[in-house]
């Protein structure tokens, strides 16, 4: 299955994969301006099957200070919590996970 979003501005996605998106290979967050936007979704073949999603709106993210650890639990194992940072462009910023229990191993 394939998106696309066009607003004020043309194309801003064009045939994205669901795959390929919320940070699995894609970008997350989109720098857009205000104005009228179309979600495009169809089949990547003649059909599109079933499909849900969600937006989330970024204003209503908890603000995280920078280097205070945070804590907490994805229960169910598919819920989102929301953060946000304040940083000045062209500051760079690494993620560092302190633990994490029930997950699956990845790799060997």
């Amino acid at each position: 299955m394939l998106w696309s979003l066009t607003g004020p501005r043309g194309a801003e996605i064009t045939d994205r994969g669901f795959n390929a998106s919320d940070a699995s290979g894609g970008t997350s967050f989109l720098s857009l301006p205000a104005g009228a936007y179309q979600l495009t979704v169809r089949g990547s073949s003649r059909t599109t099957g079933s499909y849900a999603f969600r937006l989330l709106d970024a204003a209503s993210a908890t603000s995280l200070t920078l280097g205070t650890p945070v804590t907490g639990s994805l229960v169910p194992g598919n819920a989102t919590h929301l953060y946000s940072v304040t940083v000045a462009a062209g500051d760079r910023l690494a993620f560092d996970s302190l633990s994490l229990t029930g997950a699956p191993r990845v790799g060997g």
